[in-house]
């Protein structure tokens, strides 16, 4: 009896280690961008065109650690689009996401970094002090 139970622990143990823990970088990342982003961004972050820029592409940005967080938060409407090299690639109506909290769009920003931009990670104490620093949407 004594050997079932702990059989039983391990078994529960294992079952959530492996639904759990992923070798996925920023997984939670990923499903925030599929939720929130991809259907204008697309899936692989390709764009669409000239509508929706793709940030699949390193070039795309100048100073990305300044302006992006409060990108996301505020829209484009809101933001100094003057981090973005070309001006052609920038939706110009781009929603805001001000109820996205600052985890997860640091944790957006360090999914596109992880598999396209290839810079210094997002650190969420920097994150939340460039978010606070926002201006409010006009929307």
């Amino acid at each position: 009896m004594k050997h079932a139970k702990y059989a039983l622990l391990l078994s529960f143990s294992l079952a959530f280690l492996f639904l759990c823990c992923s070798n996925e970088t920023y997984k939670e990342g990923k499903l925030l961008y599929m939720h929130h982003c991809s259907s204008c961004h697309g899936e692989q972050m390709q764009g669409l065109g000239l509508l929706y820029p793709a940030l699949n592409n390193p070039a795309f940005l100048k100073k990305p650690k300044d302006q992006l967080p409060c990108f996301i938060r505020t829209g484009s409407s809101t933001v100094d689009s003057s981090a973005i090299k070309d001006k052609s690639l920038v939706m110009p109506t781009m929603p805001s996401f001000e109820h996205l909290d600052a985890i997860e769009i640091n944790n957006i920003l360090n999914y596109i970094n992880a598999n396209h931009w290839h810079q210094e990670i997002f650190h969420l104490p920097n994150t939340m002090k460039l978010l606070e620093s926002c201006p409010t949407s006009q929307k």
